[in-house]
């Protein structure tokens, strides 16, 4: 199915067109990939009985392509990476609509937000090709403890046809708030934050801050074959942006306040969990400035899921082949030996490197 050999995949370019059973993805213009009309049908099994969900989207662009990282390379390096950009403001076209349990009602108006970012993987974690660059990335490991994987990624669309981007790496100093499945809410985790804002023009500015995150909610609610993992995640989020960040005063402060109330996590189909969801805008003084999307991930411990997905026991045996793995003695002073014999090439394949 997903090599589109089976007949239930249907695929075509200029104009784009993507098929999938019921769903479907159609460009109205042979050369540009919006406007686009979006269809799709599904089934909310949640309570009693099933309830049809049909949803039928025509998006417009307003803005360009919004490149992120170094030119859209976000990073990429000896062969790892990944291409990243965005379309934001994208408005609801005529004839829009959504359909639940057999009752349509017609869009008058939205905006969308479009993100994709694709590739290879990410450093240290992927696999270089050069040899220089993977020794190079797994000698760094030794020197510091591995960081956790995982991020909060913001999208913020203000009501005044301005947008941010951005995005929280996880950090070793912040481990305690990770896969934290306790009783009882965590404390304050702040973090650092960086990406874009978007102005009325679509012109682009890079942005630093920090997020405050004091509200936190569990997840408590899953469906077979994933099980319950009872993991606290972010839930209201501040945005405290730099003193000198290009930011116009009345967005230096802004909080993200879920929409909905009971918390959004859903699972990667090999068993990892993530949490995501719309959000409230509001500006220090609680006022509501826009709409945007939260999303949150490397929270929960996953391989015990995984594990069970490939039908194999979770024993702390097979857990532990699951941790990451460090260079014994041997392997680090081969690498040490191999990087300082070649330190010219090293510098220039480094040096290609884009977004780090």
């Amino acid at each position: 199915m997903v090599a589109g050999t089976t007949g239930l995949i249907n695929f075509s370019e200029a104009p784009f067109n993507y098929e999938q059973g019921k769903n479907h993805m159609r460009s109205r213009q042979k050369d540009s990939l919006f406007p686009i009309d979006l269809r799709a049908w599904g089934l909310d099994e949640a309570g009693d009985k099933p309830v049809e969900l049909a949803l039928n989207l025509g998006l417009s662009q307003t803005k360009g392509y919004v490149l992120n990282g170094a030119d859209g390379l976000s990073p990429a390096c000896g062969g790892v990476g990944t291409l990243y950009y965005s379309v934001p403001n994208l408005r609801v076209t005529d004839g829009s609509w959504v359909e639940i349990d057999g009752k349509k009602v017609d869009l008058a108006s939205g905006k969308f937000w479009y993100d994709h970012q694709y590739g290879t993987g990410m450093l240290p974690d992927g696999n270089p090709r050069n040899e220089l660059v993977r020794a190079f990335t797994r000698t760094m490991e030794l020197a510091k403890a591995p960081g956790p994987g995982g991020w909060d990624w913001m999208m913020l669309q203000f009501d005044d046809n301005t947008e941010m981007g951005l995005a929280a790496l996880h950090t070793a100093e912040n481990a305690g708030f990770y896969e934290q499945t306790g009783a009882n809410p965590l404390g304050t985790m702040t973090a650092a934050m960086n990406g874009l804002f978007i102005d009325k023009d679509g012109s682009k500015r890079a942005v630093k801050g920090h997020i405050e995150v004091s509200q936190w909610i569990r997840s408590s609610v899953s469906y077979p074959p994933y099980d319950v993992t009872h993991t606290w995640y972010p839930d209201h989020v501040n945005i405290v942006f730099d003193a000198d960040a290009p930011v116009p005063a009345e967005r230096r402060v802004v909080q993200m306040v879920p929409i909905v109330k009971t918390g959004q996590q859903g699972w990667f189909a090999m068993g990892l969990q993530y949490s995501e969801g719309a959000v409230y805008l509001q500006n220090a003084q609680g006022e509501d400035v826009g709409r945007g999307f939260l999303e949150s991930t490397g929270y929960a411990d996953g391989r015990a899921q995984m594990l069970k997905l490939a039908g194999i026991p979770a024993t702390p045996a097979m857990l532990g082949l699951l941790e990451r793995r460090k260079l014994g003695e041997a392997q680090a002073k081969q690498c040490g030996e191999m990087l300082l014999a070649n330190a010219a090439q090293l510098e220039q394949e480094m040096g290609q490197c884009k977004g780090l």
